[in-house]
């Protein structure tokens, strides 16, 4: 009768163990509702749509991935929002290292997004590019660099606001090039393109995917882009090709939460592989000016550091 008593005890407390610690059927299973990435810029744009692409065509048994639009302090609004968000993995971003290390660098950030976020995956590369107006008299960066040298720091470059990658890489250009400017900021990149159209200022930095457009529609020409090899989406050589030694872009990726676990990092890194590795995806990323080129979570974290030493130097050169 002890006996049976004590093992009645002892399958009571099973039971109760079981159902405290989520064994069997009433287990948490991640996903188990919607998953929101931030994009920290305008619905519409590159990377808005870039990452509508993939949340469409990923499979996460059964949940929505979708899209939030939170700009403003060129991204760094939205970042905030997931920095703080608690690390379940239902709250990713969408940004790119080169950016986050550039504004911490400059003072813009205060605190080391790269070293505290969760990186998860690189969706696609989107190198740097100069380009200017299809009516202007350069019709190579050789000869814009021979201008640029002639005329000292009248020569303008229009991009995006200071203190981000692109401002940082026009200084980097500049050393390699061997010419002075006078770098115009704007807030946004599409004012900073309109401005060169407008005869306002003498060339633009940004993009692949920014300029392929305008690009395409015979508006503005591309004269050199920051790759190892010539791009498949606008037509224009390599800065190297042009024996310009620079190669740098930004690398579109997703990123979680500090203190993501393991779990949800290895989930989430298998399903957007799957997802990115589809020729839809793959051709509507190409479509957009994007070279897809998934990477996963310790390879971006990798290129973080390496982008981090690039830009420790061109951070220097900005007077």
């Amino acid at each position: 009768a002890k006996m049976k008593k004590l093992l009645s005890v002892l399958a009571c407390t099973a039971l109760v163990l079981g159902s405290l610690t989520g064994c069997g059927s009433s287990a948490k299973k991640y996903p188990e509702k919607t998953i929101n990435v931030v994009v920290p810029y305008t619905a519409g744009g590159g990377t808005d749509l870039m990452v509508r692409t993939v949340g469409a065509n990923i499979d996460l048994d059964g949940q929505n991935m979708i899209v939030t639009n939170i700009e403003g302090a060129s991204g760094l609004t939205g970042t905030l929002e997931c920095y703080h968000a608690d690390p379940d993995g239902y709250t990713l971003v969408s940004m790119a290292a080169e950016t986050w290390g550039a504004q911490w660098m400059s003072g813009a950030l205060d605190f080391d997004a790269c070293a505290e976020m969760t990186p998860l995956c690189v969706i696609a590369e989107d190198p740097n590019v100069i380009a200017v107006a299809a009516n202007s008299e350069w019709e190579t960066f050789d000869a814009l660099v021979e201008y640029a040298k002639s005329a000292g720091g009248k020569f303008t470059i229009a991009s995006t606001s200071s203190g981000g990658s692109n401002e940082s890489f026009s200084y980097g250009l500049a050393e390699v090039a061997g010419f002075d400017f006078t770098y115009v900021p704007y807030d946004g990149g599409a004012k900073s393109r309109t401005a060169v159209l407008g005869g306002e200022n003498d060339a633009v930095v940004c993009q692949v995917s920014e300029i392929k457009s305008l690009a395409d529609a015979g508006e503005m020409r591309v004269l050199g882009v920051a790759a190892e090899e010539r791009s498949q989406c606008v037509e224009g050589p390599t800065f190297v090709e042009q024996g310009y030694d620079i190669v740098f872009g930004l690398h579109r990726s997703l990123w979680g939460t500090p203190g993501l676990s393991d779990e949800v990092i290895s989930y989430l890194e298998g399903k957007l592989e799957t997802a990115c590795g589809t020729d839809e995806v793959k051709q509507q990323l190409l479509d957009l000016g994007y070279e897809p080129a998934y990477v996963g979570s310790e390879e971006l974290a990798a290129i973080s550091v390496e982008t981090s030493e690039q830009l420790e130097h061109w951070v220097t050169l900005i007077s």
